[in-house]
C-alpha cells in the first residue's frame, strides 16, 4: 500500500511537466545585434521578457528575426534539432521580383541621352535664317530639360538600388530615404507641383511620367519642325545653285532625323526606367523585414544557428554578390521539464531493521530466539531513473530498481523505488534512497520468540517479503527516453 501511495506522489510530481505546454519567444534584432527571451502569459496574453533561455519541454517557440533587410540579405537558419522546422512568415525574395528580373540589362543602365544636332545655317533670306536660329534655340533648352530628366530618373533608380541593399537600414528609414531623394531631385529638376508620399508614390510618378512625354514631344515638335525649314529650303534655287549649301542642309536633316530617334528612345528608356522605379517601391513597401520560424523545443539544447548572406536581389539588378558569410550567430536554449528515463547500475545498502530477524534455538532449553538484523547489507542494483528534466547539472526525480545481496548471508532480490538526486548530464551520478521490499524470515505455525520447538530447526521458519529502506549511489548507462 505504501508502494502505491509513492508511485502516485511522483506521477503527481512530475505530471504538471509532462502535460503543460507553454510559448516563448525568442527574438534576434540585426540592426541592434541584440537577443530578447520572452514568454507568454496566459493571465495577460501578452510576451513578458525572462532572463535565462530555458524553455519547457514540448512548448512553442516562435524564433522572430526583425530588421532584417531582404534585399541586402539572406538568412540562412539551422537548427539543431531532430524533426524539421516549420517556418512562418518566410520572405522569398524570388517571387517578390518576378516582375523586375532582367533590371541590369534594361537599356536605361547604358545611359542614353539626346546629342544636340550640329544644324547649318543656310537659308535664302534673314527672316529664315532668323526662325532656323531661334527654334535651334528652343529645341536645344528642350534637350537639356529631356536629357536632365532622363538622367535624374536613371540616378533615381540606382539611388533606390543602392539604398534598398543597405543592410543597416530599416524599411521605414528606406522609405523615407527614396522619398527625400524623389523631392529633392526629380521633383525639382521636373518642376512638378505633385509631391512624393511615403505610403503612395504612384501619383507622383505618374506626373513624372507626363513630364517625359511632354519634353519628349516639345524636342520631337522642334526638331520636326526645323527638319521642314530645312527640307524647304532644299527646294529653292538659290541654294540648289550652290552645292555646299545642299550638303550642309542634307547633313542638318540627317542630324535632325537622328535626333528624333534618340529623342523617342530616351522617352522609352526613362518611362520604362519609371516603371522599374514603381516596381522596386511596390516591392519595398510589400516586403517583411521580420521572419518568423516556429519550434518545439523537444530536446535538452536547441542551437539556432543564423548566418547572413548577400540577398538573391542583387543577381535581380546586376549587382556583385558575394558567397561571403556578413554574419553569424548561434543562439541557445535550454529546456526544462518532460520525463526523462534512463538505465543505471547501483551500490545500495538495504535494511530491513525491526522487520528483518535471525532466529534461533536454545541449545538447552529449545526455546526460540531472535536478533534485529538492524544492519545495512550491501547490494548491486539495476535502476531505471525518471525525473522531469531542469538542467543539466541538477535534476530531482526516481528510481525503481532490483538489487541483489552481495553477501553470503542474505539472499533473495530486492524491488527498490524512491526519490532520487542526479548530478551532471551525460554522465550522471544519482544517490537515491526510499523503500525497500525484500525478503525477510518469519516463524512458521504462529510461533512465538520464547516458545519451545523441538521439531527440525529447518523447519523453524519461511521466507517473506517485508519493507525496509535502503541508500544508494548509481552511475548511468544510456536514455530509454530524451
Amino acid at each position: 500500500m505504501r508502494t502505491k501511495f509513492l508511485l502516485l506522489g511522483l506521477l503527481l510530481m512530475v505530471s504538471p511537466n509532462l502535460f503543460a505546454q507553454e510559448r516563448y519567444k525568442v527574438v534576434y534584432d540585426f540592426e541592434k545585434d541584440t537577443i530578447s527571451y520572452l514568454q507568454l502569459k496566459e493571465e495577460t496574453k501578452t510576451y513578458e521578457a525572462i532572463n535565462k533561455p530555458k524553455f519547457k519541454r514540448n512548448s512553442l517557440v516562435e524564433i522572430k528575426l526583425m530588421n532584417v533587410n531582404p534585399f541586402a540579405l539572406k538568412v540562412n537558419p539551422n537548427i539543431t534539432q531532430t524533426d524539421a522546422f516549420r517556418e512562418g512568415n518566410n520572405f522569398n525574395i524570388g517571387n517578390l521580383f518576378t516582375s523586375i528580373n532582367s533590371i541590369a540589362t534594361r537599356p536605361s543602365d547604358l545611359n542614353l541621352n539626346i546629342n544636340p544636332p550640329a544644324l547649318g545655317t543656310v537659308a535664302t533670306d534673314a527672316t529664315t535664317q532668323n526662325k532656323i536660329r531661334g527654334d535651334a534655340d528652343i529645341m536645344s533648352n528642350n534637350i537639356v530639360v529631356t536629357n536632365t530628366l532622363a538622367t535624374d530618373i536613371n540616378m533615381t533608380k540606382k539611388f533606390i538600388v543602392s539604398t534598398l541593399v543597405n543592410p543597416k537600414l530599416k524599411k521605414d528609414e528606406i522609405q523615407e530615404k527614396i522619398t527625400n531623394f524623389l523631392a529633392d531631385v526629380l521633383q525639382v529638376d521636373a518642376n512638378i507641383d505633385e509631391s512624393p508620399e511615403d505610403d503612395n508614390i504612384v501619383p507622383f510618378l505618374i506626373a513624372v511620367r507626363q513630364k517625359v512625354t511632354e519634353s519628349n514631344k516639345a524636342v520631337v515638335d522642334q526638331a520636326t519642325s526645323l527638319k521642314r525649314s530645312y527640307e524647304d529650303e532644299a527646294e529653292k534655287d538659290e541654294v540648289i545653285a550652290k552645292r555646299e549649301n545642299v550638303s550642309s542642309i542634307s547633313n542638318s536633316i540627317v542630324a535632325l532625323d537622328r535626333l528624333i530617334a534618340e529623342a523617342n528612345a530616351t522617352k522609352v528608356l526613362s518611362l520604362e526606367t519609371l516603371n522599374v522605379i514603381q516596381d522596386l517601391y511596390s516591392a519595398l513597401e510589400s516586403a517583411s523585414f521580420e521572419r518568423v520560424i516556429d519550434k518545439e523545443v523537444q530536446r535538452d539544447r536547441m542551437n539556432i544557428n543564423l548566418q547572413f548572406m548577400e540577398s538573391d536581389f542583387y543577381d535581380s539588378v546586376g549587382l556583385e554578390r558575394s558567397n561571403e558569410t556578413l554574419r553569424e550567430r548561434d543562439i541557445k536554449v535550454y529546456a526544462k521539464g518532460g520525463l526523462k528515463i534512463n538505465t543505471s547500475i547501483a551500490l545500495t545498502l538495504n535494511n530491513f531493521g525491526s522487520n528483518s530477524k535471525e532466529y534461533f534455538l536454545n541449545s538447552e532449553t529449545n526455546a526460540i530466539g531472535a536478533d534485529d538484523n538492524d544492519y545495512f547489507v550491501p547490494s548491486i542494483a539495476t535502476m531505471v531513473n525518471f525525473y522531469p528534466f531542469m538542467g543539466e547539472k541538477f535534476n530531482v526525480g526516481g528510481s525503481f530498481g532490483l538489487s541483489i545481496p552481495i553477501t553470503s548471508d542474505v539472499t533473495g532480490v530486492n524491488f527498490l523505488l524512491g526519490p532520487t538526486f542526479f548530478f551532471g548530464s551525460e554522465n550522471r551520478l544519482a544517490f537515491s534512497g526510499g523503500i525497500a521490499y525484500g525478503p525477510t524470515e518469519e516463524l512458521r505455525n504462529g510461533a512465538q520468540v520464547g516458545d519451545t520447538f523441538d521439531g527440525d530447526s529447518n523447519q523453524l521458519t519461511r521466507d517473506i517479503y517485508d519493507f525496509g529502506y535502503y541508500f544508494g549511489i548509481s552511475f548511468s548507462l544510456f536514455d530509454v527516453k530524451n
